[in-house]
C-alpha cells in the first residue's frame, strides 16, 4: 500500500514488516560513490559526501530499526529498505 509523500520525489511502499522507500535522485547529478543513506527510528536521510550537504530528510509515519537499512541505486532512483518495530 503505497504512501504518498509530499515530495514527488519520493514514494513510500508499506508492507506488514517492511517499509520500502523509493527515492528520485536523478536530477541531482549525484556520484553514486558519494552518497550515504542513514536512518534513525523516525525518518531516512539522504546525504551527498563530496558536497558535505543533506540531499533528502525523509519523515516516516511508523518506528523502524535503523540496523535493518539496505539500499540499492537503480537509473538514478534509490530504493532503501527498513523493517519496521
Amino acid at each position: 500500500m503505497p504512501i504518498f509523500s509530499d515530495d514527488p520525489d519520493v514514494d513510500i511502499l508499506i508492507s506488514d514488516n517492511f517499509f520500502k522507500i523509493l527515492v528520485d535522485l536523478r536530477g541531482k547529478n549525484l556520484k553514486n560513490e558519494n552518497v550515504v543513506v542513514k536512518a534513525d527510528k523516525e525518518g531516512v536521510y539522504i546525504f551527498d559526501k563530496e558536497n558535505r550537504n543533506v540531499v533528502k530528510v525523509i519523515s516516516l509515519p511508523e518506528s523502524v530499526d535503523p540496523n535493518s537499512i539496505s539500499f540499492m541505486e537503480k537509473f538514478g532512483t534509490y530504493i532503501i529498505t527498513l523493517k519496521k518495530l
